[in-house]
């Protein structure tokens, strides 16, 4: 019995031991509590607050860009049916006389290349809108080759010409073709740019 009540007591000891401890624990712990964490939480939010600060300056800046964007594309749009007006202002008028500019045909050939197409419309345009005037077509070339060759090959060029005006609504009396070889150069035939200046179609108003 004696043995009992003394285990008891060691037992009510050692529970108030552990209650000190833990009370010891429980009081460190707030002893020992930085306030420099606390200092940095703040500084964190004051960087976190700037940086919202700054998305919305951004977003700011954002619809600004979009604004000007908007502006730019109009001034644009303006700026091309300004072009347009004076595009067509300035649409391709077939003279008393001139070369159709921009007529390429294969090499010793009277095939049409497709890059002469831009200027064969524009004459195909003109000549639609003015149904009374009537053309001569001249083929020219350059010096390479015998008289009789290049006679020839102008006169074929200047039919390929004709010919396809004809093939897109043109009334065929019209137009009438001849062939001046390389009796006509437009410069002399002492270098390739001028020999491609020679290699040309031209045409004659002819008189109604």
């Amino acid at each position: 019995m004696k043995r009992l009540f003394q285990l008891f007591l060691a037992l009510l000891f050692l529970g108030g031991v552990f209650s000190s401890v833990a009370l010891a624990q429980d009081g460190d712990c707030c002893d020992e509590y930085d306030p420099a964490v606390q200092q940095e939480i703040d500084a964190l939010n004051k960087q976190k607050a700037a940086l919202l600060g700054s998305l919305s300056l951004i977003n700011s800046d954002i619809e600004k860009l979009r604004k000007q964007s908007a502006d730019l594309d109009k001034q644009l749009l303006a700026a091309e049916e300004e072009y347009n007006k004076w595009k067509d202002c300035k649409k391709f008028v077939m003279k008393e006389n001139g070369v159709l500019e921009g007529i390429v045909f294969k090499t010793s050939s009277a095939e049409i290349m497709p890059e002469s197409l831009p200027i064969l419309n524009k004459a195909l345009e003109y000549l639609k809108t003015h149904p009374t005037e009537r053309y001569e077509i001249g083929g020219h070339c350059d010096t390479r080759g015998t008289a009789k060759y290049n006679q020839k090959l102008s006169e074929n060029r200047a039919k390929s010409v004709k010919q396809w005006l004809v093939n897109n609504g043109i009334d065929a009396g019209r137009l009438t073709t001849v062939g001046y070889s390389f009796n006509k150069p437009l410069v002399p035939n002492t270098s390739p740019e001028n020999m491609q200046k020679n290699r040309r179609i031209e045409y004659t108003k002819i008189p109604n």
